[in-house]
């Protein structure tokens, strides 16, 4: 198959909108898709980029990166070699996992230049790309929470606050982007699919499914969700103690399957 015949949708976040949700809804209705629709949620196709793009919050790589570009020119080539008329990548770290180099570059900087490198790696194939906003403030705690869950940030709200930019301007980026690759960016607040309980429509109209088989798709309950207030104070105190981080980890994976004992919810 030519690749001016093969469509590839990027989704590409930004984090803490729902991606988690979507990748689980991709992998759950897989056999649904397929064999027109390919799709690969997270790190399947998409290791090596993603861990080159994990170095853009500490300035060692940015998305012009020689080897930014080699892995995202290896992922091309596989896709080039798929027998699926529509490939779907659903992976936001491939901007990099931080919200912002401190004083410097912020996590929608590097989705521009992401996009910027994925037209011209992936030249001669029908490009599109979906990104996710929503409100900036809860968008904030829900980083801040993600940080403290799976980074072992020790800081306050406040003083975790405090090292980033006062706005990212999620949407605006993200509508200027789709003013200049001709609409071809796709922009979608997460609210309005949540509240619905179907994240990830966006994503698979953009692709080109058919009403009948949006009909058949499974929607899964939300993933990754953000940490209750007590639950999250208490792993933030557990990060500033000194120990391995295995050990920590063994207590926050206890601490979340008995979450119940400390805001009365699951997580």
């Amino acid at each position: 198959m030519a690749p001016q015949e093969k469509h590839i949708v990027f989704h590409l976040g930004p984090r803490k909108t729902g991606t988690t949700t979507i990748q689980a809804m991709l992998e759950q209705n897989e056999e649904i898709l397929a064999p027109d629709i390919a799709v690969f949620p997270r790190h399947r196709l998409t290791y090596r980029w993603r861990l080159r793009a994990s170095h853009f919050k500490d300035g060692r790589t940015t998305p012009r990166d020689p080897s930014v570009r080699r892995a995202a020119t290896r992922v091309a080539r596989r896709i080039a070699s798929l027998s699926a008329r529509t490939v779907i990548i659903s992976d936001e770290n491939l901007a990099g996992s931080a919200v912002a180099r401190p004083q410097g570059e912020t996590m929608m900087d590097w989705i521009r230049g992401t996009i910027e490198l994925i037209e011209d790696v992936f030249a001669g194939f029908r490009l599109s790309y979906v990104l996710y906003y929503r409100d900036e403030d809860r968008w904030f705690r829900s980083c801040y929470n993600q940080d403290v869950k799976n980074k072992a940030c020790p800081l306050t709200y406040d003083d975790w606050r405090g090292r980033y930019p006062a706005e990212i301007g999620l949407e605006a980026a993200a509508r200027e982007l789709a003013a200049r690759f001709d609409g071809r960016v796709t922009v979608v607040r997460m609210e309005d699919e949540a509240r619905a309980g179907r994240l990830g429509t966006a994503v698979l109209e953009v692709a080109g499914v058919e009403r009948e088989t949006l009909q058949r798709i499974v929607f899964p309950a939300p993933q990754n969700e953000s940490l209750g207030p007590s639950l999250l104070e208490f792993v933030r105190q557990l990060n500033g103690l000194p120990m391995k981080q295995s050990h920590r980890q063994r207590i926050v994976d206890l601490a979340r399957a008995h979450s119940d004992q400390f805001d009365g919810r699951r997580t």
